[in-house]
């Protein structure tokens, strides 16, 4: 079926979902999950016009599952056939499945879960900590048509959040939750055990600290909101190979005069003379600590924050990271930090 404003329209309004753009419908889906519904039509043939219409849902967990989770179907184990010959096989035969710890997602994964995985292998492009992907090879609007994709991709997100806090955290979160929740009672922070951050008031500032797994790769990443945007469009990162050849070709760098810190970062803002005066030798010498300690520090008009591989789990080692920015920070907006 074309996809047209018209048949947008009535999806919309039979679904209950709003229209976002020219091709998507998002709102909130069966149980209570959020998802985004999209149309894609990719021309597949150079000579004679051909194309290729598919239908993407998104299936959205809330909270996030904080596991480094990746699925994805086996591609040789996607075909019918290969789907009868492996109807007894365990999901690793069926799919590609990645997390920090593959014990603890055997786990949640397990029995319903695993079935369902089992279920949606000819629908599925992808599962991960934050959502769940089926694909249709057809543009599916009417609710008709789309009534079993809904009902699957939702249930999947909301059997797998559900899963996720049923089955007993593995050893690094034990770990992480005891050196955190150790600062957060300290710094008086308010401490979110399912989506691993905390957060609250230092002083005149916001801060936070939060563990992010994009990629599957962990990091850990301390945040320092200013109290007031510092309204010079500042963005302020560490300076990359590209960069140097960027700044040869024109682009904007706004250079402070340490040679050490005009190495390490890459600065731009709607007002160079601003920047500068923002970039106090202060703010020079707390930035560049924090690169000292191997964290990948940026700024923005409305934070700092900073990096680190890893989950850290060692409290000491949280709380210099949140000290770490909370003083960049206090630098920048001319306070000092008590």
């Amino acid at each position: 079926m074309t996809v047209t404003r018209a048949t947008l329209e009535r999806a919309s309004k039979q679904l209950g979902l709003s229209i976002e753009g020219d091709r998507a419908l998002r709102g909130i889906g069966p149980r209570g999950v959020p998802v985004l519904i999209s149309y894609q039509r990719t021309r597949t043939h150079r000579g004679r016009a051909r194309y290729e219409e598919t239908t993407t849902l998104n299936a959205f967990m809330d909270p996030a599952l904080r596991m480094g989770l990746g699925i994805r179907p086996r591609r040789d184990a996607t075909s019918p056939t290969a789907a009868r010959a492996h109807a007894g096989a365990t999901l690793d035969r069926l799919f590609a499945i990645e997390a920090l710890d593959r014990d603890h997602a055997r786990e949640v994964l397990a029995g319903d879960v695993g079935a369902m995985l089992d279920d949606l292998e000819n629908n599925l492009s992808f599962v991960s900590d934050e959502r769940v992907v089926l694909e249709a090879p057809a543009h599916l609007v009417s609710p008709e048509s789309l009534g079993g994709m809904l009902s699957a991709g939702t249930a999947m997100a909301a059997h797998l959040v559900a899963a996720r806090r049923r089955v007993p955290p593995p050893a690094w979160q034990r770990e992480l939750e005891s050196g955190w929740i150790a600062v957060a009672t300290q710094r008086r922070l308010a401490f979110d055990v399912e989506r691993l951050q905390m957060q609250g008031a230092s002083g005149r500032m916001h801060a936070g600290v939060r563990v992010e797994l994009g990629g599957h790769a962990p990091s850990t990443r301390a945040v320092g909101w200013f109290p007031a945007p510092l309204g010079v469009a500042l963005h302020l990162r560490r300076q990359r190979m590209t960069d140097r050849l960027a700044a040869f070709l024109g682009e904007q760098d706004v250079r402070v005069g340490n040679d050490r810190f005009d190495d390490a970062f890459v600065v731009r803002g709607s007002s160079p003379e601003r920047v500068r005066a923002l970039i106090t030798p202060g703010v020079v010498s707390t930035l560049l600590a924090l690169v000292d300690r191997g964290l990948e520090v940026e700024v923005d008009d409305a934070y700092v924050s900073a990096a680190c591989p890893g989950l850290i789990t060692d409290a000491s080692r949280v709380a210099a990271m949140l000290d770490g920015v909370i003083g960049a920070g206090m630098a920048m907006t001319g306070h000092v930090l008590a």
